[in-house]
């Protein structure tokens, strides 16, 4: 069983060391998927960093990490867990690419 799941982005990077406007997003992303399945353990189909809207029309980024599997979901939580910060479980509908975000349990 796979599911996928999303963390805030800045949770795992330092916000003053990303600018979305020019940094190069999807090798962050390449970078933090060697960085967890080298440290944590935790593999996932793929990985992208996407931007969601928040209240005022404030982007906030989020780390989404697609077909996780099973076997990788407890390192995750435990990830989320010492950096302070929620993990969601992400919807994706496959015709329109949208998600929405549910915080896991």
């Amino acid at each position: 069983m796979k599911k996928h799941f999303a963390l805030p982005l800045f949770s795992l990077v330092d916000r003053k060391k990303i600018d979305p406007e020019t940094s190069d997003l999807r090798g962050l992303a390449a970078q933090l998927e060697k960085f967890l399945a080298h440290n944590f353990d935790v593999t996932a189909g793929t990985v992208s960093i996407e931007g969601v809207a928040q209240n005022a029309g404030e982007i906030e980024l989020f780390l989404l990490l697609a077909d996780v599997p099973a076997e990788s979901w407890p390192a995750l939580m435990a990830l989320a867990d010492v950096q302070k910060t929620q993990l969601f479980v992400c919807k994706i509908d496959e015709d329109s690419g949208r998600f929405t975000l549910t915080p896991a349990k």
